[in-house]
C-alpha cells in the first residue's frame, strides 16, 4: 500500500469495560457507574506489564480516579478476589 494512499479505519469489535464492586460498597446495586463518578475514587489495578493495565489506567485517570498504589494484582482472577475481600 502506498504511503499516500487513502484508507479508512473500521472497528473490529467493542469490548465493555467492567468495574468490580464488593458486596458492601455503596454502588453495589447499580446497573452501571458513570465515568464521572470515578473522580476521586482509589481503584485496585493490575500490575505493570499486564496487557489491560494501560487501557484501564487511561479510562480511570481520564475520569479522575486514582490508583491504589499499595496493592496491585497479578491477574484478573487475583483482582476479582481482592475486590471480593473488600
Amino acid at each position: 500500500v502506498k504511503e499516500s494512499a487513502p484508507f479508512i479505519e473500521v472497528p473490529l469489535f467493542e469490548e465493555p469495560m467492567k468495574l468490580a464492586i464488593y458486596d458492601e460498597h455503596p454502588w453495589h446495586d447499580r446497573k452501571s457507574v458513570p465515568m464521572g463518578d470515578l473522580a476521586g475514587q482509589r481503584l485496585l489495578m493490575l500490575e505493570d506489564g499486564h496487557c489491560l493495565r494501560d487501557q484501564a489506567l487511561g479510562f480511570c485517570f481520564q475520569a479522575g480516579a486514582k490508583e491504589d498504589t499499595h496493592f496491585r494484582a497479578t491477574s484478573l482472577e487475583t483482582l476479582r478476589n481482592m475486590v471480593a475481600a473488600g
